[in-house]
């Protein structure tokens, strides 16, 4: 069972996990390979989405990584 995945077109990559922690994780290796390359993430197109099979009343939650901060 696939923990995560990754998803690119053009300029733009989806990143899809199951939980917060390893969505932080995958982000935070994005970023370092991305500095690499000369590349940088842009914290006003930064978005997340939550996905469930079952209803909650989760409110908009921030996330924070590496002092990125990503509304829902």
């Amino acid at each position: 069972m696939r923990l995560q995945q990754v998803y690119v077109y053009a300029d733009d990559i989806v990143l899809v996990t199951r939980t917060e922690h390893a969505l932080i994780n995958i982000f935070q290796k994005l970023k370092q390979e991305a500095i690499k390359y000369g590349l940088v993430t842009n914290q006003n197109k930064t978005k997340y989405m939550r996905h469930s099979r079952v209803q909650t009343n989760v409110k908009n939650k921030e996330i924070e990584i590496e002092g990125m901060k990503s509304k829902k």
